[in-house]
């Protein structure tokens, strides 16, 4: 009877040492599409006077807004499954 409870006492000490044995993939979030996206910026167009130059000026100044955005976008993500990897004790 106490080499049945011996046994029975080390093979539960020995599982409960182990830990478990899943393992848990990091947590991957999806970027948005725009923040994979290149940026584009206008380019002074022909006949190059100062309408376009005004014109290409106020593109460029929406379209780095925009890039901006995207570029946060990104950058939250990125901290976001920082935290979440954080927080499972990655």
């Amino acid at each position: 009877m106490i080499f049945v409870a011996s046994v029975c006492l080390a093979m539960t000490v020995s599982c409960a040492a182990s830990g478990p044995s899943l393992t848990v993939a990091p947590p991957q979030l999806l970027l948005p599409p725009e923040a994979d996206r290149p940026c584009a910026l206008a380019v002074l167009q022909p006949p190059g006077d100062l309408a376009a130059l005004e014109t290409a000026y106020m593109q460029r100044g929406a379209q780095i807004v925009a890039c901006d955005a995207a570029r946060q976008m990104a950058v939250d993500a990125l901290m976001a499954e920082r935290k979440m990897a954080k927080a499972l004790g990655r």
